[in-house]
């Protein structure tokens, strides 16, 4: 599964610029294929996210680093984040969360990656 092989929509590039840095137009063409643990993983957060979630899928987001083998972990959070990103102002309030919670997740994340 390819997440970059379209023009990212803003949410995306926003979360991209947080995960990536300034290393992040370097990322922007790479073709990102999930193994299976990837694949089950982010269906697992993605459903929690769509279920409202949000709480338990971060969670799970982060209890995962380093159990998973392969090296997309930081796709998965920019799916994850990305996708709730684009929620309305409204609906991130009703779900308890914000767009700054969202950055702060996606540096967090990035952080326990030991990303710079």
């Amino acid at each position: 599964m390819a997440i970059f092989d379209t023009k990212l929509t803003n949410s995306e590039l926003q979360i991209a610029k947080e995960l990536f840095g300034k290393r992040y137009s370097d990322n922007l063409d790479k073709n990102v294929v999930y193994n299976t643990e990837e694949q089950l993983l982010l269906m697992r957060v993605k459903r929690m996210l769509y279920n409202g979630e949000i709480d338990e899928a971060e969670n799970a987001l982060f209890s995962n680093i380093g159990k998973i083998p392969g090296e997309n972990y930081i796709y998965i959070a920019l799916e994850f984040y990305a996708d709730l990103y684009d929620r309305t102002d409204e609906q991130l309030k009703e779900l308890g969360f914000s767009r700054e919670e969202i950055i702060q997740g996606a540096q967090d994340i990035k952080t326990e990656l030991g990303i710079e």
